[in-house]
């Protein structure tokens, strides 16, 4: 789709909390993705 635009396109995935399809969407040319790492167990960590 983003080819045969006539406007500048990204595309976003948003809040996924899978890391392989977070890796995929990256690899695909998507201009943003989130990580959401809510269910995952509090290390006790921040970034």
């Amino acid at each position: 789709m983003a080819e045969v635009a006539t406007v500048p396109v990204g595309g976003h995935l948003d809040h996924s909390g899978d890391l392989e399809t977070v890796k995929r969407a990256n690899n695909c040319g998507f201009s943003t993705v989130m990580f959401g790492a809510l269910r995952l167990k509090h290390q006790g960590y921040c970034i």
